[in-house]
């Protein structure tokens, strides 16, 4: 049987201008991630047709969920692996809430991962597992990668993670006419601080160069693909 993981935490995201000195701050005062100090992080992402995923954090919605596709390594779309994590993520205000399977994907979506019909059963299959609540159909919209690196602090009981060269590395040929190419990424990292309280650890609490966000790096990569075609 596949194991389903489910986890709950308080994370704060925070938008960073100057990632290498952020790295160094990191690097001297805590603990490397044991199992997966640094690598890249890939994402095909799913909304409705109306965009609902991307209105509701536009609209600041109290409770928001997204489903997406996650897989680690330079694997690009063209090259997914055979097993990836089917992940639905839940936001309740600070309070996240992330479930996740792994699944093993069908030829046909390995090699035409923006046909939505591909994923028509995964989706149906898996949806009530993983307590995603949805009403329309889902989508393939863009697919994203980043790099990040991972931190512990084993007395404030929070991970920390650097992500930088977040941007879009594919988008569903349903958004042509919205889009031109090619589509920059965004122009900081992300900070992001998870654990049981929102507080952050004393060696980065006071630096200053931190901007408190409610960003959600998908919202941000997708408005940064339309504001080309402007």
């Amino acid at each position: 049987m596949t194991k389903i993981s489910f986890q709950t935490r308080i994370e704060n995201k925070y938008v960073v201008k100057n990632a290498d000195f952020t790295q160094a701050i990191l690097k001297a005062h805590f603990l490397p991630d044991p199992m997966f100090p640094a690598g890249q992080v890939n994402t095909l992402h799913f909304d409705t047709i109306d965009l609902d995923g991307i209105q509701d954090k536009r609209n600041g919605e109290y409770y928001k969920n997204k489903l997406r596709l996650r897989w680690y390594g330079e694997n690009s779309l063209e090259k997914l692996p055979e097993k990836v994590f089917l992940e639905n993520k839940m936001a309740i205000q600070k309070e996240k809430k992330k479930s996740r399977i792994e699944i093993e994907l069908t030829k046909l979506q390995r090699n035409d991962p923006f046909n939505a019909k591909h994923w028509l059963n995964t989706i149906q299959e898996n949806s009530r597992k993983l307590n995603f609540n949805y009403t329309k159909p889902l989508f393939p919209i863009m697919a994203s990668k980043y790099q990040r690196n991972r931190y512990h602090d084993p007395i404030a009981n929070v991970r920390i993670a650097l992500d930088q060269k977040i941007q879009v590395t594919h988008y569903s040929p349903d958004m042509k006419i919205l889009i031109q190419s090619p589509i920059p990424g965004l122009n900081y990292s992300v900070l992001e601080v998870k654990g049981e309280t929102d507080r952050l650890p004393l060696a980065i609490r006071n630096l200053i160069f931190f901007q408190l966000t409610a960003i959600s790096k998908f919202e941000r990569l997708f408005n940064n693909t339309l504001q080309i075609s402007r």
